[in-house]
């Protein structure tokens, strides 16, 4: 990423059964993915709280299974309305790589690939993992996700 250093952040699975499609036994003692993070990323997750880490730590699990890599991660503290999901530490906003290395931002792919189209298969998976997913909003926001 850059040059940045990375840190391995470990995110167990504890569900029952196939993370949604993930290809991981969530069920098995070993049954976890990194998700690779900078050390900004990494604050940024540690403003979450207990149980936003706990659910989307799993999100993020089932993701990395998928081949998706983490390319921006937006939490707490930037601007958000006060007493909101992410001012509680209840949400995130992502941006990804896909599992084919090109990069998923809000309203666009690199390489001209359908936006919509990958942000819906992102976005089923939360929705598997009990995680509200912003696409469905009257506005849809499809990088939000949030418990």
């Amino acid at each position: 990423m850059k040059g940045k250093e990375l840190l391995l952040l470990t995110l167990g699975i504890m569900a029952v059964g196939l993370v949604a499609g993930a290809g991981m036994d969530a069920s098995s003692t070993n049954g976890q993915a990194q998700m690779p993070m900078t050390a900004d990323q990494q604050a940024r997750w540690a403003k979450l709280s207990a149980t936003g880490k706990q659910k989307f730590g799993r999100f993020l699990a089932a993701l990395a299974g998928a081949g998706y890599r983490l390319a921006w991660i937006e939490t707490v503290g930037t601007g958000h309305v006060p007493g909101s999901r992410h001012d509680k530490g209840n949400a995130i906003d992502l941006n990804l790589f896909l599992p084919n290395g090109a990069r998923l931002n809000k309203y666009w792919v690199e390489g001209g690939q359908d936006a919509g189209t990958e942000w819906n298969k992102v976005g089923l998976l939360a929705e598997s993992l009990g995680i509200r997913w912003g696409g469905r909003f009257s506005t849809p926001d499809p990088n939000h996700f949030d418990i």
